[in-house]
């Protein structure tokens, strides 16, 4: 995750507690991904990077198919925590993982006021 961050030009704070909602959010992909109740991309063979999004959790791709993952008009708008449409350019991209070692990466956007409740300072 420090690499991710490093590279995006973001803090990287690994003692930093994510919220229940975001506990949460987390729990249900990892529970979906249990069940086997997600589609995954072609591409992905075992030690790569999978990516994921809340907005698209039903779909886990490889970097190269991370477009796949995108929305666009007001679901491009909308935080994915408190669900309000933001004017352009005011959600907040934000990532975080499954697990300790990274390899699922979750994206996520959201509003000022919710990301300043999720990410660290």
């Amino acid at each position: 995750m420090k690499l991710f961050a490093d590279v995006a030009g973001f803090a990287f704070t690994p003692n930093h507690e994510s919220s229940v909602w975001l506990g949460t959010a987390i729990s249900d992909i990892r529970g979906r991904v249990m069940a086997g109740a997600i589609r995954v991309c072609a591409h992905l063979r075992p030690g790569m990077v999978a990516i994921t999004a809340l907005w698209a959790s039903d779909r886990m791709v490889c970097n190269a198919c991370v477009g796949m993952l995108a929305v666009s008009g007001d679901e491009d708008r909308r935080c994915d925590r408190c669900g309000v449409l933001a004017e352009a350019g005011q959600i907040h991209p934000a990532m975080t993982s499954l697990d300790p070692s990274g390899a699922v990466l979750v994206l996520l956007g959201l509003c000022a006021s919710c990301s300043q409740r999720e990410v660290a300072a």
